[in-house]
């Protein structure tokens, strides 16, 4: 089998960032990347620091996360880095001993050439041994990281930090309930201020990708890359039994590799004694024929499809796999190319010169086309194509790997459809549409809300759209977004949202829940339509109900609702509270003498000083005609009678005018403090009331109060 060097699976092109890159802006760039790991490079494009996951991982299991950070601090150095010339199984080798997921691939001056992660050598293993048939339980780890759903983030992170752990498993009793993994940590670092205040359960994602122990690994290989994920659990009758990720799929494949070069070895030295021993080859040939049905019998158990040509792409053998997917017997296709009898028309000659430019360069070709079968209908398959090279440097034959992936090909069509018409429905409607996925901070608006707002689809996500909610209102809605997360029920509350010209618009906000094809809890979808005017027309109607509507006083029925609230808030608190009656002195006169435009003229002048003079705490009522009463909260008699001693003489002073004219006007008041005895607003207003009769009696103009 002939070696590819670390060259051969390194991905070439790297996402770098300077060491005075902040923190913060690392973390979403792996995230928007969806990327594993950052490198650090100089200015020479040399590296000298990597950052990943299992980094971001420790930093908030030592709660020392600094978004303002340069990563430079916080970065993992001097980075080990191997030439790309080295034999790949080597390389392989060395990280396993190391324990590291990355290796930084370098040239000959030392430059960045690129980065092959485990899953790089997953897949090159995973082609090399296909024939090879094992179990998850053959693989998986038994010591699978738990933890309770009422675990907060920080302690999450730190035994995942502590044990050097990709995740962890959130389970209820024996059943396994949800995941929180490495990019969990580096999104929710940037999301959520204190970890310590956050559950797991608000953050861990479900539904479980799971498979079974007696599964072949195949199966598991295929269920992650077509859900793009690292690792399944593995459950046995609903219970939790291990965890199996392509790390140990790639450990598993790499000691198959170690087994087969001694077993060669062992065979070449079983075939050269019988050649020494028989003199002949006969025996030779018999064992090569023995090898060669045992290996047949391995690609014929594959479930993928197996075609084997020669240089010029002539097909010499293929598997029953092939003929399942193709219609075609291996008899009818002997001698032709793929291409004669598969190619749809579905890709275009620069999509075939890259494959084979590749191929032909030696290097491996993985991806994804369109291919017809025997009675015409299309079909998806997922193909890799290896070079190989038999006693000679020469190319001699190309092993081709195919998988039907039509399923889920549609699935995926499917599901962009759907979308698409959400998307399509949610932008033609005015509501404001916005949707979470299953842990809290949005993913996404409709074109309403971002005309709204006037930002884009970034700014909002997260919990950018906090920013435009009415620093009043903000607690209560952040209070409800994480109480409906916590009970996954539907919520609904009013708030005021800041639209892109600076205005706040009253929103009626709802949302409720929504789940995904299994019926589990998939996030949330929720609508903000504006209520303004009907608001406004609630607080102009709720206004006119208490309002007076010549004076704009508070009316005497809300007056006196105000009073049964304070003197239940003063027996409770017992602040100093007083209460003032006032009277017009002789107001009859005013409407005969001037006529009564001059005497509403008199009252709303009365009125406007009243609200100049008194604060804003105090309540000031009409309670009707010239009659009037100021509610003084946390004031004293004394402190009442000498407001209302400076009100009698600001209107005697500043009598109202009509035209040129002023119209000589005076007040009786009467005073009366708050008591611990007073049963019911009654009593106060008998005495303050007794207290204004006794200052008419005494002549009028002038301030009287009841001592209790």
């Amino acid at each position: 089998m002939p070696d590819r060097s670390l060259h051969d699976i390194a991905h070439p092109h790297v996402i770098t960032v300077t060491p005075a890159t902040p923190l913060q802006e690392a973390l979403s760039r792996m995230e928007s990347e969806r990327i594993s790991c950052l490198v650090v490079v100089d200015e020479g494009y040399r590296p000298v620091g990597i950052f990943t996951e299992q980094d971001a991982v420790h930093m908030v299991a030592g709660g020392r996360f600094d978004g303002a950070q340069a990563i430079s601090g916080v970065m993992t150095h001097p980075v080990q880095a191997l030439p790309g010339n080295m034999e790949y199984h080597d390389a392989f080798q060395l990280m396993s001993n190391a324990g590291h997921r990355h290796l930084v691939v370098v040239d000959d001056q030392g430059r960045l050439a690129g980065i092959a992660s485990e899953t790089d050598f997953y897949h090159h293993l995973s082609v090399e041994y296909l024939a090879e048939l094992k179990t998850v339980a053959a693989a998986m780890r038994l010591d699978v990281p738990t933890l309770a759903e009422d675990t907060d983030l920080a302690e999450a992170s730190r035994i995942m930090a502590a044990r050097r752990q990709g995740c962890v498993v959130v389970v209820r009793g024996d059943h396994a309930v949800g995941i929180l993994t490495e990019r969990d940590i580096v999104r929710l670092a940037r999301e959520v201020e204190d970890p310590n205040t956050v559950k797991v359960a608000a953050v861990m994602r479900f539904p479980l990708l799971s498979v079974a122990p007696d599964s072949p690994l195949q199966e598991a290989t295929r269920l992650m890359d077509s859900r793009a994920t690292r690792r399944l659990v593995v459950i046995d009758e609903g219970r939790l039994v291990g965890l199996i990720t392509r790390h140990d799929i790639a450990l598993a494949l790499e000691t198959r590799h170690l087994e087969y070069l001694i077993e060669t070895v062992e065979r070449q030295q079983v075939e050269l004694t019988k050649v020494r021993q028989q003199a002949t080859d006969l025996a030779l040939i018999r064992d090569q024929h023995i090898q060669l049905q045992v290996l047949m019998h391995a690609f014929d158990a594959s479930a993928n499809a197996i075609v084997i040509t020669d240089a010029s792409a002539k097909i010499l053998w293929t598997n029953p796999a092939f003929s399942r997917l193709s219609g075609y017997d291996l008899t009818e296709v002997m001698g032709h190319t793929p291409g004669e009898l598969l190619r749809s028309g579905q890709q275009d000659q620069p999509f075939y010169k890259h494959l084979w430019d590749t191929i032909l360069s030696g290097q491996v070709w993985h991806g994804e086309l369109v291919n017809k079968n025997k009675s015409g209908q299309l079909y998806h398959e997922e193909l890799t194509i290896t070079p190989v090279r038999v006693g000679g440097s020469e190319i001699t034959h190309f092993i081709a790997i195919k998988q039907d992936i039509t399923q889920r090909k549609h699935m995926e069509s499917e599901l962009r459809e759907s979308q698409l018409l959400f998307a399509s429905v949610a932008n033609s409607v005015p509501a404001l549409i916005w949707m979470t996925g299953p842990t809290p901070g949005c993913t996404w608006f409709n074109e309403s809300w971002l005309a709204f707002t006037g930002r884009t689809l970034e700014q909002e996500t997260g919990y950018g759209w906090t920013a435009h909610i009415h620093p009043e209102d903000l607690p209560g809605r952040l209070k409800k977004f994480n109480d409906g997360f916590e009970a996954r029920q539907a919520y609904a509350l009013e708030y005021r949202l800041r639209r892109h010209d600076g205005e706040y618009r009253w929103m009626l906000g709802q949302a409720r829940p929504r789940l995904d094809a299994s019926g589990q809890f998939a996030g949330y979808i929720g609508s903000c339509l504006d209520v303004t005017e009907h608001k406004n027309l609630q607080l102009e109607l709720a206004r006119l109900a208490s309002t007076d509507f010549l004076t704009g006083l508070s009316n005497r029925r809300h007056f006196l609702e105000q009073m049964d609230i304070t003197l239940a808030r003063f027996h409770r608190h017992g602040p100093n509270t007083a209460l003032i009656m006032l009277d017009l002195d002789h107001f009859k006169r005013v409407n005969d003498d001037y006529g009564h435009a001059a005497g509403d003229e008199a009252l709303r002048h009365f009125s406007e000083l009243i609200r100049t003079t008194s604060r804003r705490v105090d309540l000031q009522g009409r309670l009707g005609g010239e009659e009037f009463a100021i509610l003084m909260p946390d004031t004293t008699g004394e402190g009442a009678m000498e407001y209302a001693e400076r009100l009698r003489q600001a209107l005697e002073s500043n009598p109202p005018r009509i035209g040129e004219r002023s119209i000589p006007l005076t007040l009786s008041a009467g005073v009366t403090a708050f008591d611990a005895a007073d049963a019911s607003v009654d009593s106060i207003l008998l005495r303050a009331d007794d207290a204004l009769y006794q200052a008419k009696r005494l002549g009028r103009n002038r301030v009287e109060t009841i001592k209790i």
